[in-house]
């Protein structure tokens, strides 16, 4: 699996340090739009897929994904149009063919299985979080 550059994730919870999974600024606050200002690129994960966003010199934000060899680009526009239901848009757009994928009997199994384990993790991480709490409430 290729390294990443963006460091930084966004999802349905915010910006955050997706290696420390600590939320930084939740969705759509004005400290969002200070944030994406500020930075160049970000990574946006949800169950739809994801997609690697750069901000040009500019100042307008391009989605970028590789499917099947090919490199799929959605003009983002400008920080302060940035919206998490615009990043959910496209994401669908950007990962429509494997979402397409997943109509088959196999392919709906086979997501099935990516959307459990996902759960999984989530469910994990709020575990975590939850004994983090406790510790620090004794």
């Amino acid at each position: 699996m290729a390294k990443r550059s963006a460091t930084i994730l966004i999802n349905h919870n915010g910006i955050h340090d997706e290696y420390q999974g600590k939320i930084l600024i939740p969705p759509n606050a004005e400290k969002w739009y200070q944030w994406l200002e500020s930075n160049k690129s970000f990574h946006f994960d949800n169950f739809q897929g994801s997609f690697t966003a750069n901000k040009d010199k500019k100042g307008y934000w391009t989605a970028s994904k590789k499917d099947s060899c090919k490199l799929k680009r959605k003009r983002l526009g400008l920080s302060e149009a940035i919206t998490l239901k615009k990043l959910e848009d496209t994401c669908l757009a950007l990962n429509s063919k494997k979402i397409l994928a997943h109509t088959s009997e196999q392919g709906l199994r086979e997501y099935t299985k990516e959307l459990l384990a996902l759960l999984v993790k989530a469910n994990t991480r709020i575990y975590e979080l939850e004994k983090e709490l406790e510790k620090l409430k004794s």
